[in-house]
Parts: structure tokens; C-alpha cells; sequence
């Protein structure tokens, strides 16, 4: 579900982890679990989602966007834009 919600924002640079080898990157990041996904504006951890996380359906693509775009509208105008 996560990747297809990822085909669907072209327009974000998407990165994704194999959890169990970037230990340095989990601990950065503060991943809890898999799959998790983490906003950043550079290297600042704006958001973070699935840390609550408790069936698959809470990552269903109407949950991610619905998580994008309420993160996207209460940091508006504190992202620098040249990070996008």
C-alpha cells in the first residue's frame, strides 16, 4: 500500500531503509517499526507516521494522504522550500 501511495506523489524523493541494517538511521530517525514513514525538510524530521500503527489498513492510501496533506498544512511556511 505504502508504494503505491509513493507512485502517486511523483513529487516527493522517496528513501526507503532496510530497517534491520541501518541501525545508525532507525536510531537518527527514531523508527519504531516497519514500515514507518518520516517527512524531512533537509536533514529535520518534520512528521512521522506508523509509529501508532496497528493493522495494515492504517496504511491505506486515503491514511497517508490524509497524513501528508494535515502535516503539509500545519507546517506551511516553516519548510524551506529549497529542500523539496
Amino acid at each position: 500500500m505504502v508504494d503505491r501511495w509513493v507512485a502517486e506523489h511523483p513529487d516527493l524523493r522517496i528513501v526507503k531503509l532496510d530497517y534491520d541494517t541501518h541501525k545508525a538511521d532507525r536510531e537518527r530517525f527514531g523508527l519504531l517499526g516497519v514500515p514507518m514513514l518520516v517527512l524531512l525538510d533537509g536533514d529535520k524530521v518534520i512528521a512521522k507516521y506508523g509509529q501508532n500503527a496497528q493493522k495494515v489498513a492504517d496504511f491505506a492510501s486515503d491514511r497517508l494522504e490524509w497524513w501528508f496533506e494535515s502535516t503539509l498544512e500545519s507546517t506551511r511556511g516553516k519548510i524551506d522550500p529549497r529542500s523539496q
